[in-house]
């Protein structure tokens, strides 16, 4: 209930009666969750390539645009993996959070310190599948699922995959050609829906001495 008060010519103050019955109604802001997937890999700036500069600057200004559409509460929720091998796609993984003031700060920095590492790996397959887990997690993390209204993953890569290998699933991940075959499975990846709604996957592509023009 809204309450108003009307300053009179003599200094004190009383409600106003008309308004005082008015109420404001919140609409319920929907959820929406979305993990950035960051290639740090050598090849990002080896050989003079500023692939990596481009693509921080790409997620930061994502990330802003995302925050200007968030309510005051955060209700899109932000997570990142920023991956080369995928010893450091563990150690470089922030779960999402509402974005928010201070968490806005928070995925900007996580973002921002990122740094391509050199003579590394691209674990990108490894990193698809542990944003699909984290984002399976946090959904059911949200207390009222009604409030869901999808997942998104938004990915940035300059090469092929070629570490992701020797992983533990039901069936062991011996080959990185065997991981493709895994996410092409439809349950797995392809179709994956996370709370009943359909899993938005999107991949940004640096064309470059480790990706043509066909791939």
């Amino acid at each position: 209930t809204i309450i108003l008060w009307r300053k009179l010519k003599n200094g004190s103050w009383k409600q106003d009666a008309e308004k005082t019955e008015n109420k404001l109604k919140f609409e319920t802001s929907k959820i929406m969750s979305v993990m950035l997937v960051l290639d740090c890999s050598g090849s990002m700036t080896e050989d003079g390539s500023n692939n990596f500069a481009i693509m921080k600057r790409n997620a930061l200004e994502f990330l802003d645009m995302l925050y200007m559409q968030s309510d005051m509460s955060g209700n899109i929720h932000v997570g990142v993996i920023g991956f080369s091998t995928t010893t450091y796609a563990d150690e470089h993984t922030l779960s999402p959070l509402p974005l928010n003031r201070s968490n806005y700060d928070r995925i900007y920095a996580h973002i921002n310190n990122l740094q391509s590492i050199k003579q590394s790996g691209t674990a990108y397959y490894y990193s698809l599948d542990k944003a699909v887990e984290i984002l399976e997690r946090h959904y059911n993390n949200i207390g009222d699922k009604a409030l869901f209204s999808g997942a998104a993953i938004v990915g940035f890569s300059d090469g092929k995959d070629n570490l992701s290998m020797n992983i533990k699933k039901a069936k062991p991940i011996v080959s990185t050609d065997q991981y493709l075959e895994y996410l092409q499975i439809p349950s797995n990846f392809c179709d994956r829906r996370i709370g009943g709604k359909e899993l938005l996957s999107t991949a940004i592509c640096f064309l470059g001495n480790n990706v043509d023009e066909e791939e």
